[in-house]
């Protein structure tokens, strides 16, 4: 849409410096690798390079959001097509969920993510 544009927020010393660790995937050279949260909104998906071939992971998959006020993480599933699910739990699409340090977060059918935060 034209005169559009997403508003990024950029993390700041006062924000904790999150990132999620990959845990499960179908290219065993992705597991153990790092994805740093450089900004809000924060999409996950196969526009990451990373993640650039999961066959079961959308390219804008699901997004991961920060309140400072609240101090409080969300991820929504950007209406993927094989889900997101949070701890096991499938979320349902375009809603916002809670996500806490340590959260494991499933990407469709193959893939689990760690979410760690680093409180500074």
């Amino acid at each position: 849409i034209q005169g559009y544009a997403v508003m990024e927020t950029p993390i700041s010393n006062s924000i904790p410096a999150p990132h999620m660790v990959i845990e499960e995937a179908s290219e065993p050279g992705s597991i153990g690798q790092q994805i740093d949260i450089a900004a809000y909104p924060f999409v996950l998906g196969r526009i990451l390079s990373i993640l650039s071939t999961e066959i079961g992971v959308s390219r804008q998959h699901a997004e991961v959001n920060y309140d400072p006020q609240t101090n409080v993480f969300t991820l929504i599933d950007l209406q993927s097509t094989n889900g997101v699910t949070i701890g096991g739990q499938t979320i349902l699409s375009s809603n916002a969920y809670e996500i806490k340090g340590e959260t494991r977060i499933g990407l469709g059918p193959n893939v689990i993510l760690k979410f760690v935060v680093n409180q500074s």
